[in-house]
Parts: structure tokens; sequence; C-alpha cells
């Protein structure tokens, strides 16, 4: 009877080794699956962040290229755009549109790239430091401190011109009022005028004056030394 019963012990404590074992054996099989879940899990996020990554700096370098593209042709278009703008040449026609829409706003288009001599190419003294666009013909005379002068030529660099004109800022002239070239940089209108006829008989009768006051008043001072008692001793 005792024998039975060590026997009935002995199975269900083997019983209870079993299965501890099998629970224990599961942890391990349970750990291990999360150990390897967890691993695959980190491979997976870093493989994930790394194309991330990639296609950011992907991305970016496709962003910095096209920004690099567009300021390119931005440039070209604005350096073509300016050209456009600026012409070495350009129709008279054009140009008087300019000064009369300048007029009508109550301005008076002027340069200041002209210079007034006259006929031995001296500067005139008192003439004016700018001239208004426009015909050439227009400034036939020149008035200055009541001496009146008639106009002669107006040249630029040894050809004549007969019109000039702006547009967006830049001066044109014209030597057969049908189109215009760019003045280029160091140029100036040559204005020559001389004086006229009358003014001229002025000019050459106050010099005369002034010679002859000069030779008189020689004259005197030579007498009067003579004269003089004292310079007899």
């Amino acid at each position: 009877m005792r024998h039975k019963n060590w026997k009935t012990y002995l199975k269900i404590a083997c019983s209870w080794l079993l299965i501890f074992s099998i629970c224990f054996m599961n942890l391990e099989t349970v750990s291990a699956s999360e150990d390897e879940t967890s691993v695959v899990t980190e491979q997976e996020e870093t493989q994930d962040t790394e194309a991330f990554t990639s296609e950011t700096d992907a991305q970016q370098t496709e962003t910095e290229q096209t920004s690099e593209q567009f300021t390119s042709e931005t440039e070209t278009e604005t350096s073509a755009e300016t050209e456009e703008q600026i012409p070495d040449s350009i129709e008279v026609e054009k140009l008087e549109k300019e000064i009369q829409e300048a007029t009508s706003n109550g301005q008076v288009p002027t340069t200041k790239l002209v210079e007034y001599v006259d006929e031995s190419g001296n500067a005139i003294e008192g003439a004016p430091e700018t001239i208004e666009l426009g015909k050439i013909s227009d400034h036939s005379e020149l008035n200055i401190s009541d001496k009146d002068y008639e106009f002669k030529s107006a040249k630029v660099n040894d050809a004549d011109c007969f019109f000039i004109g702006v547009y967006k800022d830049t001066v044109y002239w014209s030597s057969d009022n049908i189109n215009a070239n760019k003045f280029a940089d160091g140029q100036k209108l040559t204005m020559t005028y001389a004086l006229k006829e009358k003014e001229k008989e002025s000019e050459i009768s106050k010099t005369e004056d002034l010679e002859q006051e000069k030779d008189t008043t020689e004259t005197t001072e030579s007498e009067t030394e003579i004269s003089d008692p004292g310079l007899l001793y």
C-alpha cells in the first residue's frame, strides 16, 4: 500500500517537473522571439530612417539644383531683357514720342552731354550746362549776357547731329533724323556758335575804344612828364 502511494506521489512530482520544464522552455522561446522581433524592428527602423534620409537628401539636392537652374535662367533672362531694353540704336520717331510724353507730364527733358564753343573751339563763357532734347534746329540762337550768338554747327565726333533724345535714361543722337545711336562713353554734343555781326561790330568797337583810351592815357602821362618843371633840372 505504501509502495503504491509512493509511486503515485512520484508520478505527480514528475508531472509537475514536466509542466515546469515545458513552461520554462515556452518562456525562453517567447523571450527569444521577442528579441528577434526587436532586432528585426530595429533593422526595419534603421532601414526606414536611412531610406528617408537618402530620399530627403535627394530631394534637397534636386531642390538646390532646381534653385540654381532657376537663378541662372532668371539672370540670363534679366540680362537679355536689359540688353533688349537699352539698344545701341533706336528710331527717332520713338524718341520723339518719349519727349512728347515727358512734356505732357510737365517735364522739360534735357541732357548734360553737351558743350558750347565758339568757332575757335573755345568754351563760350556763361553758356548753359544742358540742352533741351529734340531737334537741333530749335537751338538756332543763343543769348548770353545780352550777347546774341548764331548757330553754326552741331557735331558728335565730327559727325553732324540733327536730333537728340532719351530712351530709358540713355541718350541718343541722330545724324539723319531717322535712326539714332547711343552716346558712347566720353562722347558729347558739341554746339558751335558765333557772335552775330552786330555783336561782332560792338565787340570790335569796344576793343577799339579800349585801345584808344589806353593810348590816350599813355600820351597824357607822357606829356605830363615832359611839362613837369622838376624834370628840366
